[in-house]
């Protein structure tokens, strides 16, 4: 919570302006400086060397210096500063002014061996400063190391400070644009963003201010409650870590300013952060600024906090968040960014039919706005207070920037991409209109193939117990024949509908080709998704009767919201990202994620061989003992979606969209003949063939051509 002080109102427009209106009140420049200049010491070998000198001028606006890394006694105001040995070094200093007969302070950043930063106060004494105490700690224990700090005075009652910190770099814990927007990568949690990408996704990953020393503690809630009992087949969880990855995570610059209150006993008041990325970065990046005006026209200055979006093959955005002074402090304006981007969605609405390509632009840019700035994205790159993003709430006008984005891409006939935006437009961060959710239905409506397939009744199915993760219940023997897979496992004959037994294993069990081993799960760590794979013979009637033999990871992500690292409960532990486990063939373990597809190779001991690697567009599938979610020879992929079954072509890049009839169950499995032109369905326990409508033959009307729909 930002503080009601006046003269916080100084602060800022110092910070958003710098000096270029104190031209009458010169500030001393950093001072990066080397040894060669004389400008530092360091007593390692125990020597004395010329110390930087500076002159303070109570009340003026200053900067103070900075030092290098081994830096560990300096020399102000002609008092000497040395740090204990072992205790780290000096990177900035700033003597702070005296109010009266109170004695001179030294502010300081300061770093530990393995290089973590904090903010200390040292206190004048005779021909010397005393020993530093510490005030905050500027960066999570072990998160971030310091690469540059700085400090300035803006007035007699603030200090800021700065400090460009590497941080651990994550992986995308989400998407903030549909597929195909410029600079923002698919939802592919598995998918590992370099630094230069966080327009995907990775935002600063930093520890909440300190606590303020002049608030009082706020109660603890207690321990959390217990966990509730896992369901039969969940993993539990390991002590053992779950990769063997040795290298060290690759890590991200970071930009960190911390405003700090001179007044009394010098403290922490608020904290903004953001990536500190190069102009040749491709991703999106936020840079934080404030401007002070009478917002409201009271007569008193206002904050504006501005936020510049650049980059990422957008053109630039500004939002600006208006601050308004109130007694109780400074009181953020709800209608931004919100307002900014439903100009801008509606703009898109607006052009999709006469303008489609700018429609797509305006769009994509509201998508990528969103994800940058607000929380609910879950891929915010500014953090202001320790918290990412902005409180955007249910946002209407991401929700009709995606619904415009997904129209048009399904009037490209980009199938796959328009569906997988229209799952994710279920998510709490959109809010949509009727005529927003009917623009939407339309469009893919218009791309489905109901007029191609008829769907008959086929046979029950009473499949046995089995893990969480499993085998497709059925699948194409041939073009004729569907695998009935259960005790025993039976053929059906689709042309006659004649049920025999067929000698083979009728289990579900995933098994790899020697049929040693099995996947009974698959779970999320701190680290990303695993599975969990164990001997065969630890599965009886679908319950895990023994320890897990490897949990190769897949799929590198960050950890969930609200995780307790190491280790996270049994509800965050469940979630499996979207991913599908579709075989388990001489190559490795195949894993789906939407249209997507990733294999992981595995040795005979069952452990990852390799990172799992995502196939491009037309690669070779491994072939597949039968035809399931996948053709066998891997060029058709079935994919159950809310709207029906879509089928993808993986040679040649087309898709269409399969209805299937009314119900109130949900598709729990799909197979595909070989040649791709039949396929079947199970829901509510019963089979339903999918076969082409011979030449002629009539269809049933579909809601588009029955319901008069409002105009979208």
């Amino acid at each position: 919570m930002l503080r009601p002080h006046r003269s916080a109102l100084l602060w800022a427009v110092t910070w958003a302006v710098g000096c270029s209106s104190c031209d009458d009140t010169p500030a001393v420049p950093f001072k990066l400086s080397t040894a060669r200049r004389g400008s530092f010491a360091t007593t390692g070998d125990g020597g004395t060397e010329t110390l930087p000198k500076l002159t303070a001028t109570p009340g003026s606006l200053r900067a103070g210096s900075s030092y290098g890394a081994d830096t560990t006694r300096i020399e102000l105001d002609g008092r000497v500063l040395a740090l204990a040995p072992g205790s780290g070094a000096i990177r900035a200093a700033l003597e702070l002014p005296r109010s009266g007969n109170d004695e001179s302070g030294l502010l300081l950043v300061t770093q530990d061996a393995e290089g973590r930063p904090a903010l200390q106060l040292a206190r004048g004494q005779a021909g010397a400063w005393g020993a530093p105490q510490r005030v905050a700690e500027l960066a999570a224990a072990g998160a971030c190391t310091l690469r540059e700090g700085r400090l300035e005075l803006l007035d007699a009652g603030f200090a800021l400070a700065k400090a460009d910190l590497d941080c651990p770099a994550l992986p995308a814990p989400g998407a903030s644009a549909p597929p195909g927007t410029p600079g923002v990568a698919a939802p592919n949690p598995g998918r590992a963003t370099p630094p230069a990408a966080v327009a995907s996704g990775t935002g600063p990953r930093v520890a909440p201010t300190a606590p303020d020393p002049g608030q009082a503690a706020q109660p603890s809630a207690g321990p959390p409650p217990p966990d509730p009992p896992a369901p039969p087949g969940t993993p539990e969880p390991t002590s053992a870590a779950p990769t063997a990855a040795a290298a060290a995570p690759p890590t991200q610059a970071e930009r960190h300013l911390w405003a700090v209150a001179l007044e009394g006993a010098p403290r922490v008041l608020e904290h903004f952060a953001a990536p500190l990325l190069g102009q040749e970065a491709p991703g999106l990046r936020v840079e934080p600024a404030l401007v002070s005006r009478d917002l409201d026209a009271d007569g008193h200055a206002d904050l504006a906090l501005a936020l510049d979006v650049r980059g990422g093959g957008q053109p630039d955005t500004r939002i600006e968040i208006a601050l308004l002074s109130r007694a109780g402090g400074l009181a953020q304006d709800a209608t931004e960014p919100e307002k900014t981007l439903l100009a801008l969605a509606d703009q898109a609405k607006t052009d999709r039919r006469g303008n489609p390509k700018r429609a797509a632009e305006l769009a994509s840019r509201v998508l990528a706005l969103h994800g940058a700035l607000c929380r609910e994205s879950g891929s915010a790159l500014v953090r202001v207070g320790g918290v990412q993003g902005l409180p955007c709430g249910a946002s209407l006008a991401a929700g009709r920037a995606a619904s415009v984005q997904t129209a048009l891409l399904a009037g490209q006939g980009k199938l796959l991409e328009a569906l997988e935006l229209h799952d994710r437009l279920q998510s709490p961060a959109y809010r949509l209109t009727d005529n927003d959710r009917e623009r939407v239905r339309v469009a893919l409506e218009a791309r489905s193939d109901a007029q191609g397939y008829e769907f008959r009744p086929g046979p029950a199915l009473a499949t046995g117990a089995a893990p969480s993760v499993r085998r497709s219940a059925i699948a194409f023997l041939d073009e004729q024949r569907l695998l009935l897979r259960g005790s025993p496992a039976q053929s059906y004959d689709v042309a006659s509908g004649a049920l025999a037994p067929i000698g083979m294993p009728g289990d579900l069990l995933l098994s790899d080709p020697s049929g040693r081993y099995a996947i009974s799960g698959l779970y999320r760590s701190c680290e990303g998704y695993h599975l969990s794979i164990v001997e065969a013979t630890r599965i009886v009637a679908g319950m895990v009767t023994g320890p897990s033999v490897s949990e190769p990871l897949f799929a590198p992500a960050p950890p969930p919201q609200a995780a307790r690292c190491p280790e996270l409960t049994r509800e965050q532990r469940r979630d499996t990202g979207g991913f599908r486990v579709l075989g388990w063939t001489a190559k490795g373990v195949l894993i789906g994620h939407g249209p997507s597809l990733r294999l992981l190779a595995l040795d005979a001991s069952a452990r990852a061989a390799a990172p799992a690697s995502e196939l491009a567009a037309g690669a070779a599938v491994p072939a597949q003992s039968h035809s399931a979610e996948l053709s066998a020879d891997g060029r058709y992929h079935a994919l159950i979606t809310p709207l029906g079954i879509a089928i993808h072509d993986l040679k040649q890049g087309g898709s269409r969209l399969v209805p299937v009839p009314d119900g109130t169950q949900a598709v729990t499995d799909v197979a595909l003949s070989p040649s791709g032109q039949r396929l079947a369905i199970v829901r509510g326990g019963r089979v339903l063939l999918g076969l082409p409508r011979a030449p002629g033959a009539a269809a049933p009307p579909t809601a588009a051509q029955t319901t008069a729909a409002p105009k979208p």
